[in-house]
């Protein structure tokens, strides 16, 4: 009987031995790079009492730097007449992840003259009013620059893997970067340049 009870006992501790082992983290808290905002958590939507700003003025001619694989980031850009670059960066360098982007772009007169950045031509769609790109970036840049009229207004949305947030968007307001976890962008964003 007490070889029975031990064989019993052996058993019910390799039982649950296994199921500790099948047990998988799904919590996404793996930690994320965003840009120059440093290490935060997994991109997640901001606390419902936060107030979301749903428009800002970008600087005409200001332009960004981020290094490619260092920061999870989409950038935005606007140089005087209606040019605009569009871009974004994964941090796989710190994380070994990628960022599986979809970003769209809506502007009143549609955008013209697409020319993409390390994006495969199927990977780009013309929209009547705007664009929208899907990419699964690592340790390169993608990104988009086209013409829109002279300070159209631009509506960005973007998400990773089907979250849509906006910790990831950054643009220069009023000589300084803004965007990162630290502001509560709506998503999409309506962005205006500061000249046309």
């Amino acid at each position: 009987m007490e070889d029975r009870m031990r064989f019993i006992s052996i058993a019910v501790g390799f039982i649950s031995a296994l199921a500790c082992a099948c047990v998988i983290d799904t919590t996404g808290a793996s930690k994320r790079i965003f840009g120059d905002a440093g290490t935060v958590e997994a991109p997640s939507a901001h606390p419902p009492s936060t107030t979301l700003i749903n428009s800002g003025t970008l600087d005409t001619g200001a332009t960004m730097t981020q290094v490619a694989g260092d920061g999870i980031g989409v950038f935005v850009e606007y140089q005087p007449g209606g040019s605009w670059h569009v871009w974004w960066t994964c941090d796989t360098n710190k994380t070994h992840q990628s960022c599986d982007y979809t970003v769209t772009a809506h502007v009143p007169g549609g955008a013209t003259d697409l020319v993409g950045q390390e994006l495969l031509s199927k990977d780009v769609a013309a929209l009547s009013d705007g664009w929208s790109a899907t990419s699964t970036t690592e340790t390169q840049v993608h990104g988009l620059s086209f013409k829109t009229s002279a300070g159209a207004t631009l509506s960005l949305s973007a998400n990773i893997a089907g979250i849509e947030n906006t910790n990831f968007l950054f643009f220069v307001q009023s000589n300084k970067v803004v965007g990162g976890s630290e502001s509560p962008f709506a998503n999409p964003m309506s962005l205006t340049p500061s000249k046309p």
